[in-house]
């Protein structure tokens, strides 16, 4: 089994979108091939642990 990746965000340097990712899994979902807003080219970095606490909180509740 492929190991999940590490937990990284979604981001437009054209409009300023940005979305975190946290896989459970070797399969991604909530990806997205350009922004969803204007369209733009999509920029990937990782999460730095408080933004991924931050986002296990928000999944908990």
């Amino acid at each position: 089994m492929i190991p999940p990746r590490k937990p990284f965000r979604q981001a437009c340097n054209q409009c300023g979108w940005k979305s975190p990712i946290i896989q459970n899994s070797d399969c991604i979902i909530g990806y997205y091939e350009c922004c969803p807003k204007c369209g733009g080219k999509l920029e990937f970095k990782d999460l730095n642990k408080f933004e991924v606490a931050i986002q296990y909180l928000k999944q908990a509740l």
